[in-house]
């Protein structure tokens, strides 16, 4: 794969990797103040669609997250997809809901748009119950793509919590927590290629993530929440 291709593939598979999203009812909710900022999974059983919209760039699509909550026994489970605007699923996971926090219990990605490329998980934090500001969260996978044998892939991200403000989200004001974002995907083809993005991501109290920010190099992306929609 040409450096010029390798990048236009690494900037999709930044753009549509991002945290998914949970809360739980088995933690009191004075022990854990940031779980009300994640995705409330009483709602989600039956499934909604989560509508983000490009601020940037009008010839950039509109991403499509579908979410649907189970329960398992005394654990809370999310199911989560990303779809493109024409209907292509791209990714999909299920995270697991722990005492501390979220965690990520499997990832696949559609790098053929039909057969999945199941992720090795090597760190799992998602998302904490509770942070400092300042405080780092570690997330990474690695992946092979089949079209591409010879090269394996690695994104490692680092999520640095900075604390609340109110973001105007769908025409009212939403009471949000910030996090920082620092990403590295390492392509190991010959040698390791490293690639850097930054970004931010914001969530609202009790609707979960709100808005996504992605900056490689020239490009710089800013996804919003603009609907939520029954399945």
């Amino acid at each position: 794969m040409s450096y010029p291709k390798i990048q236009i593939y690494i900037f999709g598979i930044f753009v549509f990797f991002l945290s998914c999203l949970f809360s739980c009812n088995t933690v009191k909710q004075d022990d854990i103040p940031l779980k009300t900022y994640y995705f409330p999974l009483e709602d989600l059983v039956n499934g909604k669609n989560y509508i983000y919209q490009c601020d940037s760039r009008d010839s950039i699509e509109d991403q499509r997250f579908q979410f649907r909550s189970e329960k398992v026994g005394d654990k809370w489970y999310l199911n989560g997809k990303i779809y493109r605007s024409d209907g292509v699923l791209t990714h999909s996971w299920r995270e697991e809901v722990t005492r501390s926090g979220v965690v990520m219990d499997q990832y696949s990605m559609y790098l053929d748009h039909s057969n999945p490329t199941a992720c090795t998980i090597k760190y799992d934090d998602i998302y904490p119950f509770k942070a400092d500001s300042g405080g780092v969260f570690l997330y990474s996978i690695s992946w092979m793509d089949a079209a591409n044998p010879d090269t394996k892939y690695e994104l490692i991200r680092n999520r640095i919590y900075k604390g609340h403000l109110n973001l105007s989200i769908m025409a009212k004001q939403v009471d949000c927590i910030h996090f920082g974002v620092k990403e590295k995907l390492e392509v190991n083809q010959e040698g390791i290629l490293g690639l850097d993005m930054t970004g931010d991501e914001f969530y609202g109290k009790g609707i979960g993530l709100v808005r996504f920010v992605r900056q490689m190099g020239n490009e710089h992306l800013i996804y919003t929440l603009v609907s939520i929609k029954d399945l």
